[in-house]
């Protein structure tokens, strides 16, 4: 400190140079005795909890070293400026990998079961101000049907939705009429694009959000719940309004005609997957209608080539708080009539828009699928291991602005259009159908280029937290 060596000589160091080396010793060792007493803190903690005694530390220091530990349960143990942290956490016998979530629980910060997934994508149920006050003007006008009520064609008295129990933005709609050949189906999509101003508040949020967040715990909306929870689901007995294709399909699911309008739809049934098939199993005349056409529509996309994987579907369901919460798992196939036919409506209004928007030139948001580069097995004969097989054959599906083929739905021109409740994708579309059905405006390929750029790494984050949360529900199931 005092004195530096060169060669045989030992020459006292000047003045400025030993205050400021003495100072740079009191800084190691306040840090030390710091880091030291955060270290006995956090076992302290681990031993008796928030009740812990923290002898010999500030509050700021506490409230630093914390954040510090949330940093690294979410992101890590190499989460940017937490070096320190990790270091008390190692020099105290602590795992850097666990320690941390554990103290959090412990303190109290954190839930044992706390939702991580949720910071690490940004992800927040927090709406800004003004797409709530946006929210709360659009909310207005669907309370209000004379405002958009003009023009619209009565979607008639025997519209019906079918969803999960756990459905709250129901954003389609299903009516049919039996025609000499086949039938007359009606597919209502809740009528977003028309109502939300093109570029505010709500479409920014939209677009920054990707998609509806869904978990086994429950969803954060990509809008706020007084619209897709509320003034646009198409709920029972309430006139809302639609865009709605409405097709002419014959007995073999060929398309015949088609044509798309602005409609009004006030849901006379409002049933779940397991009520539909009752009814069709029981004759009721819509369901039964309804199911055959969509067996049609199955059957002549697998003539078309498409690939038909009938793999379990597995639901989560979480419930209740702490010791009353409940955890349900229900595992579903999609081969019942009312999952065909619902799923049928959707693949026959995305591709009629897709096929439309590219005939027209106008831009589309389109989902591809390229072949599989090996021979599928046989899924039809073949059982669940062929199934399995085959989906791990299939490659990932895209989605951008050049229309293509998707190999699985055995369609060209696919686009996204039926869920613009809560798809950001499926919003964009539906200005684009309803712009170029009406002669209005719409976005070039550029725009949509940008929206795409924008708004995918949120919807694909969407994908992961659903995944990632009903995995960890599964596990602890």
């Amino acid at each position: 400190v005092f004195f530096s060596r060169r060669g045989d000589r030992i020459t006292p160091e000047p003045r400025a140079k030993v205050e400021e080396r003495l100072a740079r010793s009191r800084d190691r060792d306040r840090k030390a005795g710091r880091m030291k007493a955060l270290g006995e803190a956090a076992l302290a903690v681990a031993a008796a909890g928030p009740a812990g005694a923290r002898p010999g530390v500030e509050a700021g220091e506490w409230d630093a070293f914390v954040r510090a530990l949330r940093e690294i349960a979410i992101r890590g143990p190499d989460a940017p400026g937490t070096s320190e942290a990790a270091e008390i956490l190692r020099s105290s016998g602590l795992s850097v990998e666990d320690a941390p979530f554990d103290l959090l629980v412990r303190m109290g910060i954190f839930d044992p079961d706390e939702n991580l997934e949720l910071a690490r994508h940004g992800a927040t149920a927090q709406y800004p101000a003004a797409a709530i006050e946006e929210a709360d003007r659009v909310q207005a006008a669907l309370g209000d049907p004379g405002r958009w009520r003009e023009g619209r064609e009565d979607a008639g008295p025997g519209a019906i939705t079918i969803d999960s129990s756990r459905t709250v933005e129901v954003d389609d709609a299903l009516s049919i009429r039996e025609v000499e050949g086949g039938w007359e189906v009606g597919v209502h999509i809740a009528d977003v694009a028309s109502l939300v101003p093109r570029d505010g508040a709500l479409e920014a949020e939209a677009f920054s959000r990707g998609a509806t967040i869904y978990m086994p715990e429950g969803a954060i909306p990509m809008i706020p719940g007084t619209l897709g929870r509320g003034g646009f689901s198409l709920d029972e007995g309430v006139p809302r309004p639609a865009l709605g294709l409405i097709a002419r399909i014959a007995s073999d699911g060929a398309v015949t005609e088609w044509r798309f309008a602005r409609t009004r739809v006030a849901v006379a049934r409002r049933l779940t997957y397991e009520q539909a098939d009752d009814l069709a199993a029981e004759g009721d005349p819509a369901l039964v209608a309804l199911a055959a056409a969509g067996a049609a529509l199955k059957q002549a996309r697998l003539k078309g080539g498409a690939v038909d994987l009938d793999l379990p579907e597995i639901e989560v369901r979480v419930d209740g708080e702490g010791s009353s919460r409940t955890i349900d798992v229900t595992v579903t196939r999609g081969t019942t009539p009312s999952h065909v036919l619902v799923s049928e409506c959707a693949i026959l209004y995305n591709r009629i828009a897709g096929r439309m928007l590219r005939d027209l030139g106008v831009a589309c948001v389109y989902r591809t699928q390229p072949s599989p580069g090996g021979n599928m097995p046989d899924v039809r004969s073949g059982g669940p291991a062929a199934e399995f097989a085959a989906r791990r054959m299939l490659s990932p599906s895209q989605v951008g602005t050049d229309p293509g083929r998707h190999h699985m739905l055995g369609i060209d021109d696919y686009t996204l259009a039926t869920s613009p409740i809560r798809r950001a994708f499926d919003l964009v579309v539906q200005r684009q159908i309803d712009g170029a059905t009406r002669g209005g405006p719409v976005r070039d390929r550029a725009e949509m280029d940008r929206i795409l750029l924008l708004a995918s790494p949120a919807a694909q984050a969407a994908q992961a937290i659903d995944r990632a949360r009903t995995r960890y529900w599964l596990l602890k199931y």
